[in-house]
């Protein structure tokens, strides 16, 4: 017996709630809700239709064997806002890069320790965001000259824009796993995103070796949202963060690695450079520079 006559996608789709923020939701009240928006699009377009056109123009997008014989009548409707629904036009459906450019931090000035190592993190910047490129290369230059304090020189950084679904433009860890997936980009990877959609928010997350063990995808990756107060510190806490394979903080207020950012706390300990330069060459995330290319 049939039970259905759709399977419709209702996993981890964006919605505002009722305090205006946006969030990730699932279960199948969403997926009725995507329904009744693309019969209200193509009622737009053909205001004339009566019910039975309007089934059967919705159920003409249906996938036949959707895999579920026994309990849907119709077959499966892929995520309808991927395609042209009357008067709405569709939402990009894939990733796409959009422009790649570079950008060059500023030159080290006089007493800043000779470099010996090389660092050049993949920036990606998600299209609607809120991240402007000069906003941008100011947080990388600000990264640059605090890793310098290492020897760690950056002498250009890879910066991607990229386009794709909505919901990429938020942080959640599952939207993560898609998007780094989709991107197929080097790493280390900064992923610049507008917002986070966690229960607990945090401004920028990141992953070394230690933290991804169940999303091995995310592996030396770096999430920061548009809403940090510093985002060159914070940006550099996180990829420290990274190059240590370590997720501890220190006490100290003026120290990087301290939790919370102040706008001048980026000082690092000479363990502290030790053991990022080590454990970031061991990885391959720093070259030495006597070999980088």
């Amino acid at each position: 017996m049939k039970s259905v006559d759709l399977m419709v996608p209702g996993e981890r789709q964006v919605v505002t709630g009722f305090n205006g923020r946006v969030r990730a939701v699932s279960g199948s009240s969403y997926a009725v809700a995507r329904v009744s928006a693309l019969a209200a699009c193509l009622l737009a377009e053909n205001p004339e239709m009566g019910t039975p056109a309007l089934k059967s123009a919705i159920f003409s997008l249906a996938l036949a064997n959707a895999g579920e014989h026994n309990h849907v009548a119709i077959g499966f409707l892929p995520d309808p806002v991927t395609r042209d629904r009357g008067h709405c036009a569709a939402q990009q459906a894939r990733v796409e890069l959009v422009e790649t450019y570079t950008s060059e931090p500023e030159p080290a000035v006089s007493g800043t320790p000779t470099p010996t190592h090389v660092f050049r993190p993949v920036t990606v910047i998600v299209a609607n965001s809120g991240w402007e490129h000069a906003t941008v290369h100011a947080a990388l230059d600000t990264t640059a000259r605090i890793l310098r304090q290492c020897g760690i020189h950056t002498p250009e950084i890879p910066i991607h824009l990229i386009d794709g679904p909505e919901r990429y433009r938020y942080y959640l860890q599952d939207l993560a796993v898609e998007l780094v997936r989709e991107s197929e980009l080097e790493k280390p990877t900064v992923y610049l995103q507008y917002e986070t959609l966690k229960k607990v928010p945090y401004d920028a997350v990141s992953y070394g070796r230690v933290n991804s063990q169940r999303h091995p995808e995310l592996a030396d990756t770096v999430w920061v949202t548009r809403q940090i107060p510093h985002p060159g510190i914070g940006m550099a806490h996180e990829l420290v963060h990274v190059l240590m394979n370590s997720g501890q903080h220190v006490e100290d207020r003026s120290n990087l690695m301290h939790e919370q950012t102040s706008g001048d706390n980026w000082r690092l300990t000479p363990d502290q450079c030790e053991t990022l330069t080590s454990v970031g060459e061991a990885h391959g995330l720093l070259k030495r520079k006597s070999v980088a290319r």
